[in-house]
């Protein structure tokens, strides 16, 4: 019997795993648009391992809005272009996770605890050997206001895959 994920046949023995950044102690998200460059992810995979599946998450250990009002990212993703995090493995930067408007929102000064977020997209092609380094930056991140603090920021990446 077949089983599927994202249409792929994936009834062999698939093995799962992450990598993770070293963290961020603290990335500030303001009203004018900013790039914020990100960690690098070693990948380290079994010699011939063939990838099924691999997307980017993003974990903030503690979320702060220093405002005094409600505040948010502003504004959806735009592909390749705003709002959005992106990854290279040398080769040019893709989306990884995409945000929409109001999400990450915390009411006037205020705070919460861990958050983590599973982007959708396929990168498994991002991975192109065992060994491989993924670069990472939050193309024009943008809060409605100031300051959306993300503390104990850590970009990982989580891949399905199998190893002959």
């Amino acid at each position: 019997m077949a089983n599927y994920v994202n249409g792929r046949d994936v009834s062999r023995d698939i093995s799962y795993i992450e990598f993770w950044s070293d963290p961020l102690a603290l990335v500030t998200v303001t009203f004018t648009p900013t790039t914020i460059a990100g960690s690098t992810i070693s990948i380290s995979l079994p010699e011939n391992s063939k990838i099924i599946y691999a997307r980017r998450i993003l974990r903030v250990g503690r979320l702060e809005n220093t405002s005094g009002t409600t505040n948010s990212l502003d504004g959806d993703t735009v592909d390749n272009t705003s709002q959005v995090i992106q990854i290279t493995n040398g080769s040019g930067y893709v989306d990884a996770i995409k945000f929409v408007d109001e999400q990450l929102s915390v009411k006037g000064s205020g705070e919460t605890s861990t958050i983590l977020i599973y982007g959708s997209i396929d990168l498994s092609a991002q991975i192109t050997a065992p060994t491989t380094s993924l670069t990472t930056r939050w193309l024009l991140a943008k809060a409605h206001t100031d300051s959306l603090l993300l503390h104990d920021l850590q970009l990982g990446i989580a891949i399905y895959f199998t190893a002959s």
